[in-house]
């Protein structure tokens, strides 16, 4: 007999590996995720409310008795089942996510869900399996040009190739998770075809919609951007998949060292001429191609005669980047590759591509060099791995036209986590970015493997920081949100009292206590109970009738009344005073005093009215207090009032003062009630509270800056390809993202 607690230990442990390859994605596809989810769920549980409906609909017009039994049945068993299926059907989507965090070894990345894999009964239930396949047919006829465009900006993220069939939110992994949750009901095949029918109705038919909104997430996280509408993105054009082959010379790793390659240029007729568009990374291979050719300026002092080859080249890297010291901005590579061949008495004479490449990472360092969202210490952390970057580059032919590559995965992480960098050395962001280049430089000869490896210690390292930074961010919300409620109650209690006391002749004592000590017990009451309690209204009465009790009476019935009043109000007045601790000496004094007015105005009754007063209080309204024109005025139709409205919670910025450093924070959060926005720093403390004609002015002022935390590496490489085609005259265009070879 198996022991359960083992089993469960097995759950427990495949959850755990699941969640770990989950957070090794990165944080767009993270983002994608949680969206999809939260969707698919919302159209999941529309699905069962309607499933639910129609089998209560065919049980109560059954024709026979078995009919209606199984139709009743298979009710309450997906009643009960529910949230269970809920939950596998999410986890199976999670499973599909997980599969584009790495490659299988020997696999191709593709995943087709074929008709065995969306069994829902047993194999000889044919209906079942073509109503399936129709379903999923059907929905990649009819939304596979959304669909390839979130396949495609997926892909640009990714290690594994994404497309249509394996994409962990298209039409076969959603059918298939379903299958997974629903797949062990014992359900009769006139539920299961009923099923089926509500769940291409209720979920497959609305997946446009779906793909649309999370095709708007990825468009406002900068995933490709600029993408044009497109069908399945699969099939590349061959032209296309030879310019990459030809333009990065098919260099591969091969058990740990750098396979032959051909040092040769192709020929000038093998790259078929085409009225299409090229896109990113056909441009880049045709760039690299024509500055081989001899389309750029030859770099002075080229050699062509016995050139290194790629292996000696990456060797040679590898020495000069263990053994030259540390040096802020760029370095010269091709200088000190030289430099140290030389020592060693070797002539160090590189071909043109290798030069030409060495150029193009040189160039794509000094963008990062001349960013102004990083600071200095983190640039020059970031400038030391430049000789490892240009390895990799050599080596590794997907280097630029994959945006998912993890060395330009981990360079982007690095630089996106710098942007929030306190300034102090200390600080465990800068020692852990310190460490992870330091490895680099110390260990990476030629196998990208360091870089994975890398980028999912520092990404588990980002998320505790994450987390920690969410909790103290929480903390400052509640507190702000708790601070609007005080603010709230306290404006509330001062504007009852001006309400209670206003047109009321009353002593300095006594309206020192009112808006002292009683206005104390009232907030208390309505920030515990609320404004609108039985509590809070019993206080304000109490406080109406203080007021009442010390004004003179002015006939036998307001004496009486007063006189009957009196013992009631002091066990209130004392019981209010209880609530908040109130000093009993304090306590003794005041009710001293309260007891000798009231006893005045007993004993000094004159009659001079006949008949009854009624016991009434004025009321006044208090007026607004003026409201003092701003110095400094600006329209909500200014543009810097505009971009203040376009900022987004998360986002970095800088405040400067004076001759003061920057103070570098993140929006954490705009409170709806007041309109200001809170700032907090990297550990999610908080350091400033603006208004929005605050921060317009700030922008416009200059004291103001908006930090760019988005993917550096593809920043700079898109700016540098842009120069150089400008440099070479190509007339090329960047309208498509790269894709991947």
């Amino acid at each position: 007999m198996s022991d359960p607690a083992k089993v469960v230990r097995l759950d427990v442990d495949a959850e755990r590996v699941l969640k770990a390859r989950l957070a090794r994605l990165p944080s767009e596809i993270q983002a994608l995720r949680d969206k999809s989810k939260v969707l698919l769920g919302e159209n999941l549980k529309a699905f069962f409310d309607k499933l639910d409906d129609s089998l209560f609909d065919l049980a109560d017009k059954a024709q026979s008795q078995g009919d209606q039994h199984a139709f009743f049945g298979s009710m309450r068993l997906l009643r009960v089942q529910r949230r269970a299926i809920e939950q596998q059907f999410l986890n199976s989507l999670d499973e599909g996510f997980a599969r584009l965090e790495t490659q299988p070894s020997g696999a191709t990345g593709e995943r087709t869900f074929t008709a065995e894999t969306l069994t829902l009964v047993k194999n000889d239930d044919l209906e079942v399996q073509v109503a399936v396949d129709a379903m999923v047919a059907q929905a990649h006829r009819r939304f596979a040009e959304t669909l390839g465009q979130v396949s495609y900006r997926m892909d640009s993220l990714v290690p594994v190739k994404v497309y249509a069939k394996n994409n962990p939110v298209g039409p076969d992994a959603i059918c298939a998770a379903l299958a997974a949750a629903t797949g062990r009901l014992e359900l009769d095949i006139k539920v299961r075809l009923v099923l089926l029918k509500t769940f291409d109705k209720q979920l497959m038919s609305e997946l446009l919609n779906f793909y649309k909104s999370i095709n708007q997430l990825l468009i406002d996280l900068k995933v490709q951007p600029t993408l044009r509408d497109m069908a399945e993105h699969s099939a590349l054009p061959a032209a296309g998949q030879q310019a990459r082959d030809l333009g990065l010379q098919g260099r591969v790793l091969v058990s740990g060292g750098v396979s032959a390659r051909g040092e040769g240029v192709p020929a000038a007729g093998m790259r078929e001429p085409t009225a299409q568009p090229v896109s990113f990374d056909e441009e880049l291979a045709q760039l690299l191609n024509e500055m081989v050719r001899g389309v750029s300026a030859p770099t002075p002092g080229f050699l062509t005669s016995q050139t290194l080859s790629l292996a000696s080249l990456v060797d040679v890297l590898s020495r000069v980047q263990r053994e030259v010291k540390v040096s802020p901005g760029i370095a010269d590579v091709r200088s000190l590759v030289a430099a140290f061949s030389d020592q060693r008495g070797f002539a160090a004479q590189l071909s043109r591509m290798d030069a030409e490449l060495i150029n193009l990472v040189s160039l794509l360092f000094e963008y990062i060099q001349n960013d102004q969202n990083l600071a200095d210490p983190i640039k020059q952390l970031l400038s030391r791995l430049q000789i490892p970057i240009v390895k990799v580059a050599l080596v590794d032919k997907g280097f630029f036209t994959q945006t998912g590559h993890v060395a330009r995965r981990l360079l982007n992480t690095l630089a996106m986590a710098g942007v929030g960098w306190n300034g102090q050395v200390e600080d465990p962001l800068y020692k852990r970015i310190h460490s992870v280049v330091q490895r680099i430089v110390d260990s990476f000869e030629a196998d990208t493997t360091l870089f994975g490896e890398l980028l999912a210690e520092f990404g588990g390292f980002m998320d505790r920081e994450k987390r920690r930074a969410a909790l103290f961010e929480r903390r400052v919300l509640d507190a702000e949100d708790g601070k609007l409620i005080a603010d709230e109650a306290r404006n509330r209690v001062t504007a009852e009292v001006g309400l209670r006391t206003q047109n009321f002749a009353l002593s300095v004592e006594i309206l020192d206590f009112i808006q002292g000590p009683w206005s104390s017990v009232l907030l208390v009451v309505g920030l515990k109970q609320g404004l609108d309690s039985p509590a809070w209204g019993e206080n304000l009465q109490t406080l109406t009738e203080l007021v009442w009790s010390l004004q003179p009476p002015h006939s036998p019935v307001e004496r009486h009344t007063l006189i009957k009043l009196v013992p009631g109000l002091l066990t209130r007045l004392r019981a209010g005073l209880d609530l908040i601790a109130f000093n009993p000496f304090e306590m003794a004094k005041f009710f001293g005093s309260l007891e000798k007015q009231h006893m005045a105005f007993i004993n000094a009754y004159a009659p001079q009215y006949n008949g009854a007063v009624p016991v009434t209080v004025a009321v006044a309204a208090v007026a607004p207090a003026p409201v003092a024109p701003a110095v400094d005025a600006i329209s909500t139709d200014d543009l810097h009032w505009q971009q203040v409205a376009a900022f987004a919670q998360g986002s970095w910025f800088d405040f400067f003062d004076g001759q003061k450093p920057a103070l570098r924070c993140r929006l954490a959060a705009v409170i709806r009630q007041t309109g200001n926005f809170i700032f907090v720093n990297r550990s999610g403390v908080k350091v400033t509270e603006k208004s929005h004609r605050e921060l317009a002015l700030a922008l416009r002022a200059g004291t103001l800056r908006p930090l760019d935390s988005s993917m550096l590496f593809d920043r700079a490489l898109e700016e540098v390809v842009s120069g150089l085609r400008k440099t070479n005259g190509m007339n090329l265009d960047l309208s498509e993202p790269p894709k991947k070879s």
